[in-house]
């Protein structure tokens, strides 16, 4: 550090000897002034800064005492040196008394005056020390309290700057900032500068960066030298005097680099030191880095609040412009911007590209602006890098394209890429007209906002999206319904080739039916709306070949699909097969005059409509098909002699004529009627869920009644057929009446034939050989059998005609156990067991005599057809309304083709020849009509190999 020399007053009133002593001292290194006189004395302390006062006690005008009296009074802390002669010790003793620091006798030499110099410079120094120290509390003072006023970066700076300019004594302080790591400097705040200055010093002063406080009293600092002269010169004239230089690096936090310079002359500048500065500098970065916490708590503050409000913005709108416009309004308000734009762009960067939000733009940047600055200007840097850029200094960035508009007031910029997922949406850029505006947390902010924007524009062209899709699915809907109503193929492709015309804007569409044998016929063209016959098929066939879409971009002149025009329609041509299972009945034919048209997305809806065309092309055929053969239907069924009945729910909903004549109506008459209106006799079969055949009689004729569910139906209902068997039902009783009268005119004979066989055979009418006992014996077995079948058959007979019958309480399980005991014996013989579970009571009113022979029998049935070591389960349990029998064996089981017979006359199941057993045929039908004739049922189940089972069901008796 240069000091400053010390500033020396000499006041005499005799000019030779003040103008040696001067010599003699700036000669030792002080800097001197003289006055001729007290008065010159006073006036020269009064005009400039003085630190020792060499002054005569007598002088004509003014004298010593009172030049000692005025540095008493104004200047307390400045040593004066009184100068006497010899003989006036007593005016030094006055002037020691009066408050002077030291005196010098006359005459004098040089080391007597240096020696009371040395002495003083002491005092000097001192003063300078506690000037130094007060300055330097006064400083932290107005800096702690312009802290507790407010904490804006720029009133903080300001005030401050303002606050050590005044405790200093320096008449300029200047604060300059760091930018790009340092290299490059500008002015942030002054104090005290001229005002042409300001720009100046802006643009053209850049410190070189300091590692120390350094403080010089020159005119020029080493750090200013490639400051030019001018300027120079201009700062030091706005101070005036001897100019003192203070500077001092700051640190006020990460990223933060600063510089403090100050400018004075004053005598307060004297107390100017580096650990003074220092001490100052440090207040000061404390006050800026509270500055700067501040502000960034109160930024991240407006950070959230503005991210908050676009988010607001985003669920109140989906037009882009309105919210990008919003969007970057809000954005240039956050960072103090003075203008900014959104560009979006495809990612290909040409495809659209447009400026979609401006905010203090001139409307005369157009579209074709927008298109060159993403080819060349920053924004295209960032779209095609996908990072953002923070310029400075635009005029140094060889990246930034100036506009006519803006030429001259952009001095920094940031740009960001909208980003989402991969893609780059569009470039949001800010501008401001001073350097190094934006910080990295306007950047950090700028990116999150623009995230925000990229969600914006994919929100509104997904919805844009949507709405082409929901456009596209009521048309389909739309053809669905319209298609749905028409049964004519050629109606059908008619309406999907205008559909598809009018969804693909496509200037040509065709529609053509593929036959069994692959050949194709055209059934409608439209030709930019108006319908053409097609002539000429070409490449697009291949898409009956492949069963899949083919596509054809950039066909040009080369396409071979052609109207009645010579020129082709379009670029692009698609073909889209019409499937239906795995066959093709169709084809749907589009062109457009896009060289790259039908995206995925175009190909998928023309394939939806391709297959609405095949379902409603096929379902036309097929309603063709069906009238033709409900035609036929309708014929069999009116000109059928049998009843025929079809039901829903009860409800008769279809009668041919010979229903109606059976019901003694017009069969018009029978549909929409309940069936048991005008049927009461099947309401038994009409609850049935199965296939069920009964006879019954209706108006004294009888009809076999077949009914059976309706299978893969939308109807609940039954299908019911009415057979008239009332001249089979004749020829029965009249063979009932001829067996009953043969079997009773047979059995007086062979009863008379059964007796005189017998006796004969017992020897009552002479001796008989062992062979003609023999004989006797077949006779007799023989008659005994064909007794037992005409006993059977006049027996079935009477049952039938309800003969013989007599019913009265009974008690089943009685009944049940007689059986059992009767045939115990034989199961013994047979090697089978009879295994009962029998409650003790089954009340029922029946005949005892019939139930007895018709579980006598089932089991001697089950018995007679179990193999030795069976077995035979009789169960019974009473029900809410019938009483349940079930007789189970483990014998030979009864194949599936004979169960529909076993109930009738005379039928036996065919087993091997070699089968022992046998029977007449007749016993099972009497059972069942002894059942039948108690109002019982009776079923059966059984398989070859795993026996049968009978469940027996007869009304209980209450």
């Amino acid at each position: 550090m240069n000091e400053l020399p010390l500033q020396i007053l000499v006041v005499d009133d005799e000019p030779r000897l003040s103008g040696q002593l001067r010599l003699l001292l700036e000669g030792q290194g002080y800097s001197v002034t003289t006055a001729v006189g007290g008065a010159a004395g006073i006036a020269t302390l009064q005009a400039s800064d003085v630190d020792v006062v060499l002054t005569d006690v007598t002088m004509p005008d003014v004298d010593g005492y009172t030049v000692l009296q005025w540095v008493r009074e104004n200047r307390p802390d400045m040593p004066i040196i009184v100068m006497t002669g010899y003989g006036s010790l007593e005016s030094a003793t006055r002037a020691l008394r009066l408050g002077a620091y030291d005196y010098i006798l006359k005459p004098f030499s040089l080391p007597t005056v240096q020696a009371a110099l040395n002495r003083a410079s002491a005092a000097v120094a001192k003063r300078r020390a506690d000037g130094q120290r007060t300055a330097e509390l006064s400083a932290i003072a107005a800096i702690a309290r312009q802290m507790g006023r407010s904490l804006e970066p720029v009133a903080m700076a300001d005030a401050t700057l303002s606050a050590i300019a005044e405790s200093t004594g320096a008449q300029v302080a200047l604060l300059y900032t760091a930018a790009e790591n340092g290299m490059r400097w500008h002015l942030w705040r002054h104090v005290g500068l001229n005002e042409q200055l300001i720009q100046q010093l802006a643009e053209l002063f850049p410190p070189s960066p300091l590692s120390k406080a350094t403080i010089v009293w020159e005119d020029r600092p080493p750090w200013l030298a490639e400051m030019p002269y001018e300027l120079l010169q201009g700062i030091c004239s706005s101070v005036g005097g001897k100019v003192a230089w203070g500077a001092l690096p700051l640190d006020a936090g990460p990223q933060a680099l600063m510089s403090l310079v100050l400018v004075g002359s004053s005598r307060k500048t004297q107390a100017w030191s580096p650990p003074f500065l220092i001490s100052l500098g440090n207040a000061l970065s404390m006050a800026l880095v509270n500055t700067r916490l501040f502000n960034a708590v109160r930024e991240e503050r407006d950070r959230l609040r503005l991210l908050y409000g676009i988010s607001r913005e985003l669920a109140s709108s989906l037009d882009p412009d309105q919210l990008l416009s919003r969007i970057i309004q809000h954005t240039v308000a956050a960072v103090n911007a003075e203008r900014g734009s959104i560009i979006i762009s495809s990612q290909d960067g040409r495809t659209t590209q447009r400026i979609v939000a401006r905010y203090g733009m001139d409307q005369s940047v157009t579209e074709s602006v927008a298109a060159a600055l993403l080819q060349a200007g920053l924004s295209g840097w960032v779209f095609r890098q996908r990072e953002a850029a923070r310029i400075a200094d635009v005029r140094v960035d060889k990246r930034w394209v100036e506009l006519p508009s803006t030429r001259g007031r952009v001095r920094s910029a940031l740009a960001v890429p909208l980003l989402r997922e991969d893609q780059v949406l569009g470039v949001m850029t800010l501008t401001h007209p001073r350097i190094d505006h934006f910080s990295a947390a306007d950047l950090e902010l700028v990116r999150s906002v623009s995230a925000q924007a990229a969600v914006a524009i994919e929100n509104a062209n997904l919805f844009a999206e949507l709405e082409q899709r929901v456009f596209d699915l009521e048309g389909l809907n739309s053809t669905s319904r319209e298609l749905a109503s028409s049964l004519d193929p050629l109606e059908v492709a008619r309406k999907v080739a205008y559909r598809c015309a009018e969804m693909l804007a496509a200037p040509m569409v065709a529609l053509l039916h593929v036959d069994d044998k692959g050949g194709t016929l055209p059934l409608v063209s439209l030709i930019n709306g108006q319908e053409q016959p097609l002539l000429k098929l070409g490449p697009i066939s291949a898409a009956l070949n492949d069963q899949e879409p083919v596509l054809l971009t950039s066909a040009g002149s080369q396409i071979e699909l052609l109207v009645n025009n010579e020129e082709p329609l379009g670029e692009s041509w698609i073909g889209v097969p019409l499937m239906l299972g795995d066959g093709i009945n169709g084809l749907l034919i589009a062109a457009d005059e896009r060289r790259d048209a039908f995206d995925a997305y175009e190909r998928q809806l023309l394939t939806a409509l391709a297959g609405q065309a095949a379902v409603a092309m096929e379902s036309a055929r097929l309603y063709v098909t069906a009238s033709e053969e409900r035609t036929l239907l309708a014929a069999v069924i009116e000109s059928v002699s049998d009843g025929i009945l079809l039901t829903d729910e009860g409800q008769i909903v279809v009668a041919n004529p010979a229903a109606g004549a059976i019901a003694g109506v017009s069969n018009n008459r029978l549909v929409n009627q309940p069936l048991l209106t005008f049927f009461p006799m099947l309401a038994i079969l009409a609850r049935r869920e199965d296939q069920e055949s009964k006879e019954i009689a209706i108006n004294n004729r009888y009809y076999a009644v077949n009914t059976a569910p309706l299978q893969n139906s939308s109807l609940g209902g039954q299908v019911i057929v009415l057979q008239d068997i009332t001249h089979f039902k004749e020829l029965d009783q009249i063979k009932s009446r001829f067996v009953s009268m043969v079997s009773h005119d047979l059995k007086s004979p062979l009863t008379a034939i059964q007796g005189y066989a017998q006796l004969v055979a017992d020897g009552h009418m002479g001796t008989v050989n062992e062979m003609q006992r023999d004989a006797l014996q077949a006779v007799v077995r023989n008659t005994g059998a064909m007794t037992a079948l005409i006993s059977d058959l006049l027996d079935l007979g009477k049952i039938e005609a309800g003969i013989g019958i007599s019913p009265q309480e009974t008690d089943l399980s009685v009944v049940l156990r007689e059986v059992i005991d009767e045939l115990k014996l034989r199961a013994k013989q047979g090697q089978i067991s009879v295994q009962p579970e029998i409650p003790p009571s089954l009340p029922l009113l029946a005949d005892p005599s019939r139930m007895r022979q018709v579980f006598t029998n089932i089991l001697s049935n089950a018995i007679k057809y179990t193999p030795a070591g069976g077995k035979v389960l009789v169960k019974a349990s009473n029900g809410d309304t019938k009483v349940h029998v079930q007789i189970q064996d483990s014998g030979l089981g009864i194949p599936e083709d004979s169960l529909p017979h076993i109930f009738e006359r005379f039928y036996r199941v065919k087993r091997d020849i070699d089968s022992p057993v046998e029977g007449t045929g007749l016993g099972l039908a009497i059972t069942k009509s002894i059942v039948d004739e108690h109002g019982g049922t009776i079923e059966v189940q059984s398989a070859i190999g795993q026996g049968t089972t009978f469940n027996v069901y007869l009304p209980q008796h209450k």
